[in-house]
């Protein structure tokens, strides 16, 4: 996968995390994750280009300075497919995703694939030019595959492009930590990535047509890291901002 703790970044790192810990700490299986260094801070010290421990998990975070074309990456990964039972694969449009697809299909691993919300219409309108000709490839290779699908919603849209494919459900799950005790304040947050496929604006919109929400004064915060690629998606919500005030 692209990225996985102590990376914050995106939801796929903080949504598998929990999942990880369930089967190697509960179910005592051994798990190995391969993964990249990319967006991890620089200020957090971690050891690249080997397999390590992160609170028990065994993990190799490849240094890479572009994770979506790193050939120690998939070398890796070609390594650890061959060694292994079962091979888990985390988002469809991440390159490296399709050749190891290939190559667990070529040793005849038990194959997953999580798609994370990639195959809903609107995540698809996004350079759908490039993702077309990747669907039609994965379609020879459908068979071979397990989809796991986080809702009702997402198994539906799995089972349209891919019909022959098994698709299994098993929601997201968070760890909770104990609540502290502070004080509220009239706030709510939106927490994550800045980007059209959230639709913060319908948020924003919400908020200025909400009678409770204006009358107890709330404010909305929104809260989050922005890629180069929506900056403008940014300077749009901003906009908003202003427009309702």
């Amino acid at each position: 996968m692209l990225n996985f703790p102590p990376s914050n970044f995106g939801g796929i790192a903080s949504c598998m995390y929990p999942v990880i810990k369930e089967l190697g700490y509960e179910k005592n299986i051994e798990v190995k994750i391969l993964t990249t260094n990319f967006k991890i801070s620089k200020n957090i010290s971690i050891n690249t280009n080997c397999w390590t421990l992160f609170n028990g998990i065994s993990v190799n975070y490849i240094k890479a300075k572009n994770p979506y074309f790193s050939f120690n990456y998939i070398i890796e990964g070609f390594r650890q497919i061959k060694k292994n039972d079962q091979v888990y694969l985390n988002s469809l449009f991440f390159f490296p995703t399709l050749s190891f697809l290939i190559i667990s299909v070529i040793y005849g691993k038990k194959v997953y694939l999580t798609p994370h919300g990639e195959l809903f219409n609107f995540a698809l309108k996004n350079k759908f030019w490039k993702k077309a000709p990747y669907l039609m490839f994965v379609k020879f290779f459908s068979r071979r595959v397990i989809f796991i699908a986080t809702s009702d919603q997402e198994a539906l849209a799995v089972k349209y492009h891919f019909s022959k494919s098994k698709v299994i459900i098993i929601p997201n799950f968070f760890e909770l930590q104990v609540p502290l005790k502070m004080k509220k304040l009239n706030q709510f947050i939106f927490l994550g990535r800045i980007c059209n496929i959230k639709k913060i604006e319908k948020l924003i919109i919400a908020c200025s047509i909400s009678k409770y929400f204006l009358s107890k004064k709330y404010t909305f915060l929104i809260v989050g890291p922005t890629d180069d690629e929506y900056i403008k998606y940014e300077t749009m919500l901003r906009k908003l901002v202003v427009t309702f005030n």
